[in-house]
């Protein structure tokens, strides 16, 4: 009786701890993730720093040297098209072209002013437009026409709206203007902001998770079936990707790999 039971022990034992092998290996290898593909809206953007200039600006100088003997404004001061500036010491009345803010003052009353040189600046602050410098590999893809955003720094509760109306360029840089739609009277010229050039809208792509790519292919989940189906993407936002060419809808289950073959799939990702 006792080498009965030895002998079905002797069975049974290797049995078991094979049996808690599988189950150890298989708790191991089931780390893939199950997630699905989704139908969403995609924007592509470029992004730089902008600064406010005005669009309207005028900058006082004298045709000959003259002695200012009144001065009629002070930096700060608002004007009107029209409105007298300054008077020289032979009676001439130089009055602003254009309305706006006095911005600069370089001379007092009483002093000798050379020829060309810069008396008083007026700027206006209402005809405001946002300057952009890109590189060379940024500007290729900006036209003109095309929606823009725009945020400062201390005041993101405000999201401001813009079009792109001139692309060039001008001294070895090359430069986009941006004309804003709704800007705050709070903005200044020379004010610096955030800028968003919007290139590319899409109402409906499809995402799936960027891990899921491996070596151009992703793995989906149909009626109990895996399937390995090539891909073309282009890489997004969040870790997910846009499907740009392949046999994967909206709602399909895409397996996502374990972390150790995410590790190479950052290597093998085929981007368009």
């Amino acid at each position: 009786m006792f080498n009965k039971k030895f002998i079905n022990l002797k069975f049974i034992i290797p049995i078991v701890l094979f049996i808690i092998i599988i189950i150890i290996v298989k708790g191991c290898s089931s780390k893939e993730k199950i997630q699905k593909a989704v139908v969403a809206p995609v924007t592509e953007s470029i992004y730089a720093l902008g600064t406010v200039k005005s669009d309207k600006s005028s900058n006082i100088r004298l045709g000959t040297s003259a002695v200012i003997s009144k001065f009629y404004v002070n930096e700060g001061d608002e004007v009107k098209a029209g409105d007298p500036l300054l008077m020289t010491d032979s009676g001439v009345i130089i009055r602003s072209p254009i309305a706006g803010i006095v911005s600069t003052k370089n001379y007092n009353e009483n002093e000798i002013v050379p020829s060309s040189q810069l008396v008083l600046s007026i700027t206006n602050n209402k005809d405001l437009y946002v300057k952009v410098s890109l590189d060379q590999e940024s500007i290729i893809s900006v036209k003109k026409g095309m929606k823009a955003l725009i945020s400062f720094e201390n005041y993101r509760e405000t999201q401001i709206s813009g079009q792109v109306y001139s692309v060039y360029q001008s001294g070895g840089e090359f430069i986009v203007k941006i004309k804003p739609q709704n800007m705050p009277e709070v903005i200044l010229p020379e004010m610096t902001c955030d800028v968003a050039i919007i290139i590319m809208e899409k109402p409906s792509a499809v995402l799936i998770p960027l891990a899921a790519v491996v070596n151009g292919k992703v793995k989906v989940k149909r009626k109990d079936k895996t399937e390995l189906i090539p891909v073309k993407i282009r890489k997004t936002s969040d870790g997910l990707a846009e499907v740009l060419d392949g046999d994967i809808s909206g709602g399909d289950l895409v397996i996502v790999p374990s972390t150790k073959n995410e590790s190479s799939n950052k290597k093998t990702n085929d981007f368009r």
